[in-house]
């Protein structure tokens, strides 16, 4: 990062937040004792479980910047540039009670930079919190923080891209105690942003969740994947997009409308039974797997960004109905 204690954040009237965040890591970290009371205690406010966890809330990204460089300059002219490698990482995956990690804690406030800088120094993002097992990734999913999503990504270290436990798991498509990856929890919440941010990282879109999920207040199935999702939310952009994502893909995975939930139920019949429409354009006709997805994705027009224009729809919706090839008839 390039920065000094002499930087202009240290001057900025924020000396005192700086010095006492510091001397807290640096005791942390074993190597300075203080004589008197800290005064960090008096800085923090009751939610906080981190040292960092208020200046990522309430400070610039400067003075975290600051901190964190301050606190590897004096770790690694302590004990070696090794030690204050090992040292740094320890500090930013530190957590409270809850689990709630410095790096969590900027995906949950927003905190683009703050991601990117705690990203780029080697937090790890597995850490989740203890609650419902969501990791930095999830919860910016589920709060609509697009930003977030992109720097982390962006930004995490190299390592962490498959879980150390298995080996095989992606970082992408890790779960939560519900079974939700990140991109159910964005389609979820329609947070349409986020799904297309997401989609730009080749997520899963075949994961389905083990257990039946009671997350933001839908009643969510065994075995429904992003599209089952998408269809209980009748979201049709966010439909589009995952459709997409798969017209992209299709030579590496099968057809993701032909996946049934534990009711075995395809998402096109939960976008029926949850519109109940008869009308002409509806997601339980644009989602029904007989439906070639070349009249959705013309040659050409896959790479494009975006979903397909209502006018497309519209056509290709009135061409299914009128040679009737979607069942009428009740699941």
């Amino acid at each position: 990062m390039g920065i000094t204690a002499s930087h202009p954040a240290i001057l900025s009237g924020r000396s005192d937040v700086t010095h006492s965040v510091v001397d807290s890591m640096l005791e942390t970290a074993g190597i300075f004792k203080r004589t008197k009371t800290s005064a960090i205690k008096s800085m923090l406010t009751p939610e906080s479980e981190h040292v960092l966890h208020d200046i990522i809330k309430h400070q610039s990204p400067e003075i975290l910047e600051v901190v964190l460089e301050t606190v590897k300059n004096r770790l690694q002219a302590e004990r070696g540039h090794e030690f204050a490698q090992n040292k740094m990482k320890q500090l930013l995956n530190m957590s409270g009670a809850r689990g709630r990690t410095p790096l969590w804690i900027a995906c949950y406030c927003n905190n683009e930079e703050a991601t990117a800088i705690c990203a780029r120094e080697g937090a790890n993002p597995w850490l989740a919190d203890k609650l419902a097992k969501k990791t930095p990734l999830m919860m910016a999913a589920v709060m609509g923080h697009a930003g977030c999503v992109k720097n982390l990504l962006d930004n995490m270290h190299a390592e962490f891209q498959v879980s150390s436990e298995d080996g095989l798991t992606r970082y992408i498509d890790a779960r939560s105690v519900t079974g939700f990856p990140a991109l159910t929890y964005a389609v979820a919440w329609n947070h349409t942003r986020v799904v297309e941010v997401l989609l730009q990282y080749a997520p899963s879109l075949t994961i389905q969740n083990p257990t039946q999920s009671f997350e933001s207040a839908l009643v969510v199935p065994p075995g429904s994947t992003p599209l089952h999702v998408a269809a209980i939310t009748s979201n049709l952009d966010i439909a589009m997009m995952l459709l997409r994502s798969y017209a992209e893909r299709s030579n590496r995975m099968p057809d993701i409308r032909l996946f049934r939930n534990i009711n075995g139920h395809q998402p096109w019949q939960l976008a029926r039974n949850m519109l109940g429409s008869t009308s002409v354009l509806d997601a339980s006709q644009i989602l029904h797997p007989t439906i070639p997805l070349e009249s959705f994705f013309p040659p050409g027009t896959i790479s494009a960004k975006g979903v397909p224009s209502l006018s497309c729809l519209a056509a290709n919706a009135l061409r299914v109905y009128l040679l009737g090839t979607i069942e009428t008839g009740a699941c």
